[in-house]
C-alpha cells in the first residue's frame, strides 16, 4: 500500500479487517469469474439491422456477427461429448416490448457505465486485460516424466504460506485470502477466466401506478428498495436508491414505457463459495482432494491440475444457467416468469477431463469444448491467440524445461496478451497470394511477400527499437482496413464492436468472409455485394500502402519497420505513484502478461522460477518517499525473459532470506508518542511519530534547555492536537509541514 499517497490526499487508513477482505473477494469474483450481460448492446444491434434491412435479413446478418459457437474455434476438450445439452447453442423469440428509443438510451448508458467501471479499475491498479494462459504437460510428453507447467497472468503479488494445514506458494492478488494459483507439496494448480455466460438482463414490466411494483408469473410483485448513503470525501455525502426484484439488481428505468431492466448474476451472493474452494485447493494433497475443492466453486474459471503422482486434470466450473428453450442466451428475456433459470449445470456435467489422451491441456481464456453456447459475450475463432501454443506443444513429444523457455517467448511474441486482433498472416497468406496474382501492381505483389515471409512475431532480434519484419507492418496495417472495406458499407462499425471488453472476433469474421464455404461455418450475407473478394482484398492493400507511405514518408517498403511497443506504467498501473516519482522506467514490452511462473513438479523435487515486472512482494513507498528495495528489481528481469527461482522448502527460504518481519495479530493500538504528530499522520503511520520520540530521547533529553522543550509540549500540544485531529484539511497541512522535519530528523537519529 502506498500511504504517501493517502498522506498527501489527507486520508486517514483505517486498520484491515476480514469485511474488507471478503468485499474485495466480491469484487474480483463477481468481475473476473462472472461474465455476460450484454444482451441490450446486442439487442441494439439487431434492431440497428431491422430497421436497415427488415427481419428476415437482419436475422441472417445477425447470426453471422454474433455466431453462436464457431467450429474452428480452439477448444481445450477436443471431444464434443463432454458439453452437455443444458451449454448447447439455441435459438428463440426474444423480448421486443422495448421501444428503439429506450433501447438506444439504455444501451448507450451500459457502455457509458462499462467504460467507468474500466476507469475505477485503472485508477486502483487492478489489471483487466484478461492474459492469463496456462499450458500443462503430462508425463509422457514430457523428457524428464514429471508434469510440468507454465502460467502467465496480470499482474500481483507472490505469497508462501505456511502452517495451520498450509504449505502453499504463488500467485495472490492483494487483499484476498490464499493462492490463487501455485504450487504445494504434491500439486500444482493454476485458473484463468472461463467466459461462461452467467449474467442475464431482464426486461420487467412495471406496474402503471405504481414504479416499483413489476408483472410476474400473473401479479404484482413489489421490489425490494432501500437507501444505500455513500461518504463522499471532501463532499456531501451520496444517497443512492437500490431497487431488486427476484431477477437481481434494476440498473435502468425507462418509465415512460413502464419498463425497468434487471441483470440476474449466477454468482451473486454465492462469491465465498469459491474463496472456499481456493483455500481448500491451497490444501489439497491429491486429485481427490482438488475435486472435492473444485467442487465447491461458484464462478467460472479454468481450473488446471497436476501432481507428483502424474496426473493432470481441468475443470470448467461454475454456476452455469439451465435455460429454457424459449430464451435465445444473446438477448433479453422477459421478466414476466415464462423464461426463468431452470436451475445450474450440476458438476457431473461440467467440462472435465483428466489425463487426457493428448498428453497436455492448454487453457488461455478459450472456448471450453466443440458446441460451447457463446452466449451474449465472448467469441473464439479460427485466429483465435490459441493457435500459435496449440502448434507449438502438439509438434513436440519430448517437451524439456528448455523447450517450455523457449516456447513462453515464442507465445510471447505473437502478441495475443496484448492485442486480441494479432494473429498469424499464415490464415489469410493463400488468399492474398491468389488476389495478388491478379493484380497488374506490382507493389501489391511485393507487399503480400513481406506478409508471406512473416512468421506472426513481434521480434526486435537486432534491438534497434524497430520489429525485425515489414510484414509484421503491413499486416497490421491491412486487417483493420479489410475489415472496414468489407463490413462497413452494411453494418456500419458493428462488426468491431467490443461486444466483450476484451475477446474481439472481428478478425475471425473477416477470415471467414474471405474463405467463403471454406468456413466453418461460412457466413450466409454476401458482404463483397457481388464484387469479387480478390477485387475487394486488391483495393485494402492498395488503401493499406497508400497509408502506410505517408505514415513512413516513403514508398521504399524495406523502410516500414514498425516501432517496437513499450510497458508503460503510469499512475494508474500498479505501481502507481511510484511511476510519478521516477521509481519505475518503462521497458521494451516482450509480449508477456505480467506475472509468471514455471513449474516442475518431481518427487521430491520441484523446481519452479517467476517473474513480475514490478512490486512482486511490495509496492510500498513510506511517508519520505521512500521505495520499497525490490519495487524494480524485477523489471528488467521480466523483459530480458530472466526469471528468479521461487524458494518453497525451509531450508532454501532461510538460506536466501534477506530480512524478516514479525506481526503480532490482532495488533494493539500504540500509544499516543508524540501528540501533534499522531494527529497529523494518525496512528497507523508510528514510524513517524517514533522518529521524533527518538530525537527526543537522543538529544533533547540531554541538556536542560532540551527537558524544558519538551515539557513545555507536553503542556500545550495535546489540545492543539485535538484541533488538528478533528480538521481533515489542517491535518492535510501539519502533515505536509512536518514531512521535511521528518527528513531532517531521520538523518540525526
Amino acid at each position: 500500500m502506498e500511504y504517501l499517497v493517502f498522506g498527501l490526499a489527507g486520508l486517514e487508513l483505517e486498520p484491515w479487517d476480514v469485511t474488507d477482505v471478503i468485499a474485495i473477494i466480491q469484487m474480483l469474483y463477481r468481475y473476473y469469474g462472472s461474465e455476460g450481460g450484454y444482451e441490450l448492446e446486442n439487442l441494439a444491434f439487431l434492431n440497428f439491422l431491422e430497421d436497415r434491412y427488415g427481419e428476415a435479413i437482419a436475422q441472417t446478418i445477425f447470426d453471422d456477427v454474433l455466431i453462436k459457437s464457431d467450429p474452428d474455434a480452439y477448444s481445450t476438450l477436443s471431444e464434443s461429448e463432454a458439453l452437455q445439452q443444458a451449454m448447447e447453442p439455441r435459438s428463440a423469440s426474444y423480448a421486443k416490448i422495448v421501444s428503439r428509443e429506450s433501447l438506444s438510451r439504455v444501451a448507450a448508458n451500459q457502455i457509458a457505465k462499462r467504460k467507468s467501471v474500466r476507469r475505477a479499475l485503472d485508477s486502483v491498479g487492478m489489471p483487466r486485460l484478461g492474459g492469463s494462459r496456462g499450458i500443462l504437460i503430462a508425463p509422457e510428453k514430457s523428457a524428464s516424466g514429471n508434469v510440468l507447467m507454465m502460467h502467465a497472468t496480470a499482474d500481483a503479488c507472490e505469497v508462501h504460506l505456511s502452517g495451520a494445514g498450509f504449505e502453499v506458494s504463488g500467485f495472490s492478488f492483494p487483499g484476498t485470502a490464499g493462492i490463487q494459483m501455485g504450487r504445494t507439496r504434491h500439486i500444482v494448480s493454476q485458473s484463468t477466466v472461463g467466459y461462461s455466460d452467467m449474467i442475464d438482463i431482464y426486461i420487467e414490466e412495471l406496474n402503471p401506478v405504481n414504479r416499483y411494483q413489476y408483472w410476474h408469473n400473473g401479479e404484482w410483485r413489489d421490489m425490494d428498495r432501500r437507501v444505500e448513503v455513500i461518504n463522499v470525501s471532501g463532499g456531501a455525502p451520496l444517497e443512492l436508491e437500490v431497487c431488486r426484484t427476484l431477477h437481481g439488481p434494476v440498473f435502468e428505468w425507462d418509465l415512460e414505457n413502464n419498463i425497468a431492466y434487471s441483470k440476474r448474476f449466477a454468482v451473486w451472493g454465492k462469491e465465498l463459495g469459491s474463496q472456499i474452494a481456493a483455500l481448500e485447493f491451497n490444501r489439497a494433497e491429491n486429485y481427490e482432494q482438488a475435486t472435492e475443492a473444485v467442487s465447491r466453486m461458484t464462478v467460472n474459471v479454468n481450473v488446471l491440475y497436476g501432481d507428483t503422482e502424474g496426473n493432470i486434470a481441468w475443470w470448467y466450473p461454475g454456476l452455469h444457467p439451465i435455460r429454457p428453450e424459449s430464451v435465445d442466451t444473446r438477448l433479453p428475456a422477459p421478466g414476466t416468469g415464462e423464461h426463468e433459470w431452470l436451475g445450474f449445470v450440476p458438476m457431473e456435467q461440467w467440462p472435465h477431463c483428466k489425463n487426457p489422451e493428448q498428453g497436455y491441456v492448454l487453457s488461455w481464456n478459450n472456448k471450453p469444448t466443440p458446441t460451447h453456447d457463446y452466449g451474449d459475450k465472448a467469441r473464439w475463432g479460427k485466429t483465435f491467440r490459441t493457435y500459435l501454443p496449440a502448434s507449438l506443444v502438439e509438434a513436440d513429444d519430448s517437451i524439456t524445461w528448455e523447450d517450455m523457455l523457449w516456447m513462453n517467448k515464442q507465445i510471447a511474441w505473437g502478441w495475443g496478451s496484448w492485442d486480441l486482433t494479432a494473429t498469424s498472416p499464415e490464415f489469410f497468406e493463400s488468399y492474398l497470394l491468389e488476389a495478388a496474382s491478379e493484380s497488374s501492381d506490382p507493389s501489391i505483389q511485393e507487399a503480400v511477400s513481406y506478409i508471406a515471409d512473416w512468421d506472426g512475431l513481434y521480434r526486435d532480434a537486432d534491438e534497434d527499437g524497430t520489429y525485425d519484419s515489414v510484414g509484421l507492418t503491413i499486416f497490421r496495417k491491412w486487417v483493420p482496413i479489410a475489415e472496414q472495406a468489407v463490413f462497413e458499407d452494411d453494418i456500419g462499425t458493428w462488426y468491431s464492436f467490443d461486444w466483450c471488453d476484451y475477446l474481439n472476433y472481428s478478425t475471425d469474421l473477416l477470415l471467414r468472409a474471405i474463405e467463403g464455404q471454406n468456413a466453418g461455418q461460412p457466413l450466409v450475407y454476401d458482404y463483397f455485394n457481388g464484387v469479387p473478394k480478390n477485387t475487394i482484398i486488391i483495393e485494402s492493400l492498395s488503401e493499406t500502402l497508400v497509408q502506410l507511405a505517408a505514415e513512413y514518408g516513403t514508398e521504399d517498403m524495406s523502410r516500414w519497420n514498425h516501432p517496437i511497443f513499450w510497458r508503460e506504467f503510469d499512475l494508474f498501473s500498479m505501481p502507481g505513484l511510484s511511476t510519478l516519482l521516477g521509481y519505475v522506467e518503462n521497458v521494451p514490452n516482450n509480449g508477456m502478461p505480467d506475472y509468471f511462473h514455471l513449474v516442475e513438479l518431481g518427487d521430491p523435487d520441484v523446481r519452479m522460477v517467476s517473474a513480475i515486472p514490478t512490486g512482486g512482494q511490495s509496492w510500498f513507498i513510506s511517508m519520505l518517499g521512500q521505495p520499497s528495495p525490490h519495487l524494480t528489481d524485477q523489471l528488467w528481469r521480466h523483459a530480458n525473459f530472466d526469471f528468479k527461482a521461487m524458494h518453497f522448502n525451509l531450508p532454501d527460504v532461510l538460506a536466501n532470506l534477506e530480512s524478516t518481519t514479525e506481526f503480532t495479530y490482532p495488533p494493539s493500538p500504540p500509544e499516543p508518542l508524540c501528540f501533534i504528530a499522531t494527529a497529523a499522520f494518525g496512528t497507523e503511520m508510528v514510524e513517524k511519530t517514533e522518529l521524533f520520540v527518538r530525537f527526543r530521547d537522543q538529544w533533547l533529553e540531554k541538556s536542560e534547555p532540551g527537558k524544558w522543550v519538551v515539557r513545555t509540549y507536553y503542556e500545550y500540544s495535546p489540545p492543539i492536537a485535538d484541533y488538528i485531529a478533528e480538521r481533515g484539511w489542517l491535518k492535510s497541512l501539519v502533515r505536509i509541514l512536518l514531512l521535511p522535519l521528518v527528513g531532517l530528523v531521520s538523518l540525526v537519529v
